[in-house]
């Protein structure tokens, strides 16, 4: 997986926020009809895969995925084959 990130003036990678960190991984809560894969969707997993982590996603149950964003999910698994990204849907 080929990952393009945004520049700072420094050279460095732009970072990105989560919404919750914890020794397994890290959270979003996006209260959104359609998640795409942004810039920092992107980041979060990127550092998940370094840091051998998850990202968990909470969205609302109506929520669509975009295609990217499901391709990106079915692409980065664990060793032994779980989902880097999970995509949570709560009421």
């Amino acid at each position: 997986m080929n990952f393009e990130f945004e520049k700072c003036k420094s050279g460095k990678p732009k970072g990105a926020m989560c919404d919750n960190e914890s020794h397994i991984g890290f959270g979003l809560f996006k209260n959104v009809s359609q998640l795409k894969l942004t810039y920092q969707v992107r980041l979060l997993a990127y550092r998940a895969v370094k840091e051998d982590k998850f990202l968990m996603i909470k969205v609302p149950e109506i929520c669509e995925l975009s295609l990217p964003l499901l391709e990106l999910q079915r692409t980065l698994l664990t060793d032994d084959n779980q989902e880097r990204i999970r995509i949570l849907r709560v009421t």
